[in-house]
């Protein structure tokens, strides 16, 4: 069955969780191709927004709006920057 994956983070679960389910899913895309099934259309990440819920205040935050979309440091993008700006 064609479908999408969706992941909701940042309650309370450490990265190593976050990574073991990416995992989990891409074993699952990797077992239905492998038996001619289909694949995910789209994996969708979103964070958890507790506001007007019944966890509201009630849960640890887990960085989910302070990590998700945060830009990389700059020493992990320095290689990408030097060949993104072409010879010279």
């Amino acid at each position: 069955m064609t479908t999408t994956a969706t992941m909701m983070f940042g309650v309370g679960e450490t990265v190593e969780e976050r990574v073991r389910h990416l995992d989990v899913i891409r074993s699952l895309q990797d077992e239905s191709l492998a038996e001619g099934g289909a694949s995910f259309t789209a994996f969708i990440p979103w964070t958890f927004q507790e506001e007007n819920t019944a966890l509201d205040g009630t849960v640890e935050i887990s960085g989910g709006r302070t990590t998700y979309g945060r830009s990389p440091s700059p020493a992990s993008t320095s290689t990408t920057s030097r060949t993104s700006r072409g010879p010279g």
